[in-house]
């Protein structure tokens, strides 16, 4: 289904908001009870430490950890799992960017 919708645009060719649905369900599905907007940051004392990466497309784009926790010099991903998702698959041509927090996100192969 994500990829049988076309968009009408001159940057993506395929509909986000779409993909955007797929992702939140199956959150929702998960053996874990998750909500579509439940957060990247997990809370949980004994959670695998997880990354994945995005690049932020303003200033020639730069390469962003989006963390489930919190290190010495940063915080975790203040979004939710579904933006993560979201925005580390933001591939040119696929699909548009995202914005996260007044942050401009596409893929983490971009740049």
């Amino acid at each position: 289904m994500v990829f049988t919708s076309t968009l009408e645009s001159d940057t993506a060719k395929f509909d986000h908001q779409i993909f955007e649905r797929e992702i939140k369900a199956v959150i929702e599905r998960s053996r874990l009870k998750l909500h579509s907007e439940s957060p990247l940051k997990d809370f949980s004392a004994d959670a695998c430490k997880t990354f994945i990466v995005a690049t932020t497309l303003r200033d020639g784009g730069s390469a962003t950890r989006m963390r489930t926790y919190d290190s010495r010099k940063t915080f975790a991903f203040s979004g939710a799992i579904w933006e993560a998702a979201r925005a580390t698959s933001a591939a040119p041509t696929f699909f548009e960017s995202i914005v996260i927090n007044q942050e401009i996100f596409g893929d983490g192969g971009v740049g």
